[in-house]
């Protein structure tokens, strides 16, 4: 059985639809397809985290980690200048993200990559993403903790999570390579903000 953070959504049919998203004062559309995360509207989560992001450079290089079918990515590079990478292991999310940088006019890199593999070298201003938790901590954290060294000097590592799915264990591991602010908290959900120490 498929599932999002798979790299194949082959047994899947593909099922299309069309979202749209407004923020900032402008309007969004992305095409989405079973076999991705919240296919059936931008989830909440997503939402808190864009409207939480602050971008204090202007020519800022951005990661978007597990972009899905590339909102964060689509949506920050829209509203600021610089150079967008969007990665994710998911093949069908890849697809999605091209044309839904197509459809709203925005030019990104779209890289297939587990974590940081395909970045060995490459460094950030801004890392953000709506972590995978289904793939478990085991998986997970060790990419988290990666993320530190991606960043460029005085850059930042943005994510969300959710208290039921660990919030406070998250942060705690987090506390170990970074120093990590609560940004905002919202209907249960924590977006964090962490610097290297």
């Amino acid at each position: 059985m498929s599932h999002y953070f798979s790299e194949k959504q082959d047994d899947l049919e593909k099922d299309e639809r069309t979202l749209v998203y407004e923020h900032a004062g402008r309007r969004f559309t992305f095409t989405t397809a079973r076999g991705v995360f919240a296919r059936n509207e931008v989830d909440f989560a997503t939402r808190l985290l864009i409207e939480t992001i602050e971008v204090d450079k202007e020519d800022v290089r951005l990661l978007d980690l597990g972009t899905g079918y590339g909102v964060i990515g689509v949506v920050l590079g829209a509203l600021h200048d610089g150079e967008v990478v969007m990665t994710d292991v998911n093949e069908r999310a890849l697809a999605l993200a091209e044309r839904n940088l197509e459809t709203n006019g925005v030019q990104a890199r779209v890289l297939k990559s587990d974590g940081f593999s395909a970045l060995p070298e490459e460094r950030f201003d801004l890392i953000v993403t709506n972590p995978p938790i289904r793939i478990g901590k085991e998986r997970l954290f060790p990419i988290l903790s990666k993320a530190r060294d991606h960043l460029r000097a005085g850059g930042t590592f943005w994510l969300v999570c959710h208290k039921k799915h660990g919030a406070k264990s998250m942060r705690e591991h987090l506390e170990k390579n970074y120093d990590v602010e609560t940004r905002k908290r919202k209907k249960g959900f924590h977006v964090f903000v962490c610097r290297p120490r």
